[in-house]
């Protein structure tokens, strides 16, 4: 175990030691929790650490969002790129209350969900790059809240600014887009780069689908950028 002192948080780590299941020494009041780099395949239910406000998950096999319930009133941070993740349970999805930062870039999505219950999303920062989406996500809820959203490399033809009116910070490069929307509601958003490189790469899809064409186009902000 860590203590960070200088934060005054209490930090656990059994990252890269090929654990298939948590393991039974996490101590409860926990806030920092690093278990990249292992063998988990699912998650069915996290236990209660009342005090966890970030996870690190990434580089496992989970094949499935994970459910973290139990822990959904605390987490604001969570790390789960470069898994195998299909599948987003919406209901899970929104039992993270107060989540502000999602990685999920590196899986094998073709569809993110967005939550049931409108107000009720915290989440600010969601990063969906490297899966195997073809229709832009929609967020009439989690669009209230969402200021930084990047969907690179994927296989996205259409992208709508409806229910973005908060976003400020957009990437959509290396996708097969027709056009970009002018997203003239973010007062930090501006087109930085259209560009063109049909024939340059080409990406195949989870479902084994035909190659496409990858081109694309990325508005960054103007204050950050990912």
């Amino acid at each position: 175990m860590l203590f960070n002192c200088s934060s005054c948080i209490v930090v656990y780590s059994a990252a890269s030691q090929g654990h298939i299941s948590l393991p039974a020494t996490i101590p409860q009041d926990v806030e920092l929790l690093r278990l990249h780099r292992n063998n988990f395949v699912r998650i069915d239910t996290f236990p209660l650490f009342p005090n966890l406000t970030e996870l690190q998950l990434n580089e496992n096999q989970l094949e499935a969002f994970p459910n973290l319930t139990n822990v959904g009133s605390t987490l604001t941070k969570l790390n789960l790129k470069k898994n195998k993740i299909r599948y987003v349970d919406p209901e899970v999805l929104g039992s993270l209350d107060v989540l502000e930062t999602l990685y999920l870039e590196h899986n094998h999505l073709e569809h993110f969900p967005d939550i049931q219950e409108p107000g009720s999303s915290s989440l600010s920062l969601l990063n969906l790059d490297y899966n195997y989406l073809r229709d832009f996500p929609t967020f009439p809820n989690l669009g209230a809240t969402l200021t930084s959203l990047s969907v690179g490399n994927n296989i996205i033809r259409t992208i709508s600014d409806e229910h973005l009116g908060q976003l400020g910070n957009f990437v959509a490069k290396s996708n097969p887009l027709g056009s970009m929307p002018r997203f003239t509601h973010s007062h930090h958003c501006e087109p930085r780069k259209l560009q063109h490189s049909r024939g340059q790469r080409r990406r195949s899809s989870a479902a084994g689908n035909a190659d496409v064409p990858e081109f694309g186009a990325e508005l960054i902000g103007r204050r950050s950028r990912f």
